[in-house]
């Protein structure tokens, strides 16, 4: 049986607004808004050993192959609360990509898609002495592998899963006006459990891996996020 969160992002963004709206009215609140993009590079071997299988059984049909899944990109925000020197966050990432090939069988175009989404919400900790700061998170992961559903707009879920992760980060904050700061943070970041279970990928790209086919996934990325709210001096 597969776990439901109950966790949905529009009440996240509901809560991020309400508290834009209140927060201003504490004038010597340290509370921030942060909102930005992330984008990541992927190590996902289990992943790509199927598509590369995949792309050499068809080699014959394909128009166009699929290419490898490594690049994610997507939102991150959330709330930070900073007790000079220490920054507590929490935050909403949606990262995604969506992978393609093209098959020609008697002039007929057929399009296989896979649509990887990795969000996450999550806990963390920074200790920032000037500008540089360095700090973690702890996650719960939603992952999830989507194709399209024949005749519909609506997709098919091939595999998800709930993971814990972590992120390892170094922030560099870039001063701006009493109101708003610039932040760009590297990080690295591990899943630690529930890897997601690629058989239905297989299945649907009609190819067989005797290895074992469960993924857990490394990320390096490196996000650029607004700081919106008072600012310490």
């Amino acid at each position: 049986m597969t776990y439901k969160s109950k966790f949905s992002l529009k009440s996240f963004v509901i809560t991020v607004l309400l508290l834009t709206v209140l927060l201003p009215q504490f004038g010597q609140s340290q509370f921030n808004i942060k909102i930005g993009y992330a984008g990541a590079y992927a190590f996902a071997p289990k992943s790509n050993d199927l598509i590369q299988l995949y792309n050499t059984q068809n080699q014959a049909i394909l128009n166009e192959k699929m290419s490898s899944f490594h690049w994610l990109h997507g939102i991150d925000m959330g709330l930070r609360y900073r007790f000079n020197p220490v920054n507590i966050e929490i935050s909403w990432e949606s990262k995604g990509n969506v992978l393609s090939s093209v098959e020609l069988t008697n002039q007929t175009a057929t399009e296989k898609s896979l649509y990887y989404r990795m969000n996450s919400v999550s806990l963390g900790t920074e200790f920032q002495t000037g500008i540089i700061g360095f700090g973690a998170t702890i996650e719960q992961g939603f992952n999830k592998i989507e194709t399209d559903l024949t005749g519909t707009t609506k997709r098919k879920q091939l595999a998800s899963s709930n993971p814990l992760n972590s992120k390892f980060f170094i922030s560099f904050h870039i001063p701006g006006t009493e109101l708003m700061s610039f932040v760009i943070r590297p990080y690295i970041s591990f899943q630690w459990n529930e890897a997601l279970e690629l058989n239905d990928v297989a299945g649907y790209l009609n190819v067989f891996q005797a290895n074992d086919n469960e993924e857990k996934f490394r990320q390096i990325g490196l996000s650029f996020c607004f700081l919106n709210g008072k600012q310490s001096k």
